[in-house]
C-alpha cells in the first residue's frame, strides 16, 4: 500500500531556466468535493436536512451533520462507493484547468529594475479589508525584491526565463490514490509533475502535514482552500535533512564508510487561499475550524476565482524568483 508522501510523476519536468514550484490542493480547489457529498447525502438520507456547500461551516463533517465521528466516517465511506464519487465525478471547479494550462506554458522573462509585469489581467473582485495589509506588505516585498541593490554587476546571472511547475498536494487518504490519479488524468491531463497524498483522513498509515510535503517538494507557493493549512504553510519553517555523499576511508585492515547529513530549512510559503465566489464558509476568519485566527498572515492572499489566482500568481512570480536567487547566492558564498 502507498504511504503518505508517495510521489507519482505524471510527466517529465523540462524547462528553460528555473521552475517556480506551486503546490495545488485538490478538493474544493480543482474539484467540487463538498457539492458532490451534498448531492449524495440528499439522495441517501432524504429525511435529514438538505444542505449545500455553504452550510459547511467546518471541514469536520460531524460538526455539520450533527452526528458522531463514527457516523460521519460511515457516511463518507458510503459516498466514496456511490455514483456521486464514481468517475468522472466530482465535477471540476470553473476555470481551473484553463488557468493551470495557460500558467504552465507561461514564460516569465526577467527585466532588471522593472517592477511592471507585462501581462495584464482584469481584477475580478475588490480586495477585502483583511487583505489590505497583505497587499501593502506584498508591495513592500516587491519593492525590496526588485531594488537596485539586488542587481549588482557581480550577482549571479538570472535565467532568461522561468516557468511554473505544478505539483498536486492533497490531504486525501492513500486508499483513494488510484481513483484520484484517474480523475486527474481525465480532468487535468499533463498539468502536474507530481502527486502527493498527506493521508490526513486515513485510518492507518503515515500522515504528513502539508507544510512538510511542500518542503520536500521544494514548493514556494501553495493554493489551498483550508485556512488551517494556509496559516501553517505561511508561517512554518520546515527543516529538511538530506544525506550527503558517503565518504569511504580504507586502511590496511578495515574499510569505514561515513555518511554525513546536511540540514536546510524550507522558508514560510506564499499562500493563495481559495474562496470560490466568496462561498467557502469553512475558511472564514473566526469560523468553526479557525476560531483562533483573527487575521491572515501577511503572505496569505484570499482569491475568489481562478482568474484572480492567475493574476496573483503572475504578481508573485518575480518576488519568489528573486527570493530564490538571493537564497542561492547566499548559499554559494
Amino acid at each position: 500500500m502507498a504511504t503518505a508522501g508517495d510521489i507519482k510523476s505524471t510527466n517529465p519536468t523540462t524547462s528553460e531556466g528555473e521552475n517556480v514550484i506551486v503546490a495545488v490542493d485538490l478538493d474544493e480547489v480543482l474539484g467540487e468535493f463538498i457539492p458532490a457529498l451534498c448531492s449524495f447525502h440528499a439522495d441517501r438520507y432524504p429525511n435529514e436536512p438538505k444542505l449545500t456547500h455553504t452550510d459547511f461551516h467546518s471541514y469536520h463533517f460531524a460538526n455539520v451533520w450533527k452526528c458522531s465521528d463514527a457516523d460521519s466516517n460511515r457516511k463518507v465511506a458510503e459516498f466514496f462507493d456511490s455514483k456521486h464519487f464514481a468517475h468522472p465525478n466530482p465535477a471540476t471547479i470553473a476555470g481551473a484547468y484553463d488557468a493551470l494550462h495557460k500558467l504552465k506554458h507561461h514564460k516569465h522573462h526577467h527585466h532588471h529594475n522593472n517592477n511592471k509585469h507585462h501581462h495584464h489581467h482584469t481584477t475580478h473582485s475588490k480586495p477585502s479589508s483583511e487583505q489590505q495589509t497583505t497587499t501593502a506588505t506584498a508591495t513592500a516585498t516587491t519593492a525590496a525584491a526588485t531594488s537596485p541593490a539586488d542587481t549588482k554587476s557581480d550577482a549571479p546571472t538570472t535565467p532568461p526565463s522561468v516557468r511554473f511547475e505544478f505539483v498536486l498536494v492533497t490531504s486525501r487518504q492513500t486508499i483513494l490514490q488510484e481513483r484520484t490519479q484517474k480523475w486527474l488524468d481525465h480532468h487535468y491531463p499533463n498539468i502536474f509533475s507530481k502527486v502527493v497524498f498527506g493521508n490526513h483522513y486515513g485510518s492507518s498509515g503515515v500522515k504528513k502535514k502539508k507544510s512538510e510535503l511542500c518542503a520536500e517538494l521544494g514548493a514556494r507557493i501553495l493554493i489551498d482552500d483550508s485556512l488551517v493549512y494556509a496559516m501553517d504553510c505561511a508561517t512554518a519553517t520546515v527543516p529538511i535533512t538530506a544525506s550527503a555523499a558517503a565518504a569511504t576511508t580504507t586502511t590496511t585492515t578495515t574499510t569505514t564508510t561515513t555518511t554525513t547529513t546536511a540540514t536546510t530549512h524550507h522558508p514560510p510559503m506564499h499562500v493563495i487561499l481559495f474562496d470560490h465566489n466568496n462561498s467557502y464558509t469553512w475558511n472564514k476568519l473566526g469560523g468553526s475550524d479557525n476560531k483562533s485566527v483573527t487575521a491572515l498572515s501577511a503572505n496569505v492572499y484570499r482569491a475568489l476565482s481562478w482568474a484572480e489566482i492567475t493574476d496573483h500568481l503572475l504578481r508573485l512570480h518575480p518576488i519568489v524568483s528573486a527570493t530564490k536567487a538571493q537564497s542561492v547566492s547566499a548559499t554559494a558564498k
